[in-house]
């Protein structure tokens, strides 16, 4: 599955771009039925911390029931237009991330950018390391039809701050602090999707995830692509966006 001219161009000046209808839906259904058989089983307030934060069910990651979202939908195919032919690894798991509604009447408030691979207590990451990686593909399970659903969110065009502010600074503080620059993002846009549509974003685009307040639980899988150069090339990618991308070159 070759992508569109117009969503390369989005991924180059936004950082990301939204491919609709790219996983089928006998993928989507096998998905979701085995989640909620797994949700039926019930599980811990003390798991709902580690889940929220790390991947629901972890039995379930490396499953093809999950890794055939990215596999064998045309998914692979397509990363590897952007990242090169043999450059895209297979997908041995994937990060399960539901989000389920709140109580009726909660308030909305605005979502925390992040890069991923920047430690926090609860992600599992080391702390004074970056996790780094080539991009981050998302596939969607179910309709995201409005804002503050649990949406992702993403800030257009931070991928060339954060850029930037490599260039500048490094990658040292960013390390010791686990917080992202303290710089003008602008607003976040809350990606409105339907089951089986996919996002495809480049690893230092700011996102994050939205409140859910819709009456139903968002689910999604999310795959982290790292190209085999990446440990060579790990600092250069900071102050060069596109070096691992050669089909998304500027």
């Amino acid at each position: 599955m070759s992508i569109s001219t117009q969503s390369l161009n989005e991924l180059l000046e936004n950082g990301f771009t939204l491919v609709r209808g790219a996983v089928a839906p006998q993928l989507v259904d096998n998905a979701v039925q085995t989640i909620n058989h797994r949700l039926g089983q019930g599980f811990s307030t003390d798991e709902l911390v580690k889940f929220s934060a790390q991947t629901f069910f972890p039995e379930l990651r490396d499953q093809p029931v999950l890794t055939d979202l990215f596999n064998a939908s045309g998914v692979h195919e397509t990363l590897e237009t952007l990242l090169g032919e043999g450059n895209v690894p297979r997908a041995g798991a994937g990060q399960l991330a539901l989000r389920f509604p709140r109580e009726v009447g909660t308030l909305p408030q605005d979502p925390r950018p992040h890069i991923d691979g920047v430690y926090t207590p609860t992600n599992g990451v080391p702390q004074g390391t970056l996790g780094s990686f080539t991009a981050l593909v998302g596939v969607f399970l179910t309709d995201i039809a409005r804002d503050f659903a649990g949406n992702l969110a993403v800030w257009p065009r931070s991928h060339r701050k954060m850029e930037a502010f490599f260039r500048k600074n490094g990658v040292e503080e960013l390390m010791k602090g686990g917080k992202i620059p303290d710089l003008d993002y602008g607003p976040p846009q809350q990606i409105q999707a339907q089951a089986g549509d996919v996002v495809i974003a480049h690893y230092q685009l700011l996102h994050g995830v939205t409140m859910n307040l819709a009456p139903f639980p968002r689910y999604a899988v999310f795959f982290r692509v790292t190209h085999p150069m990446h440990s060579q090339n790990r600092r250069e990618c900071l102050t060069n966006l596109w070096l691992e991308w050669p089909g998304a070159q500027e």
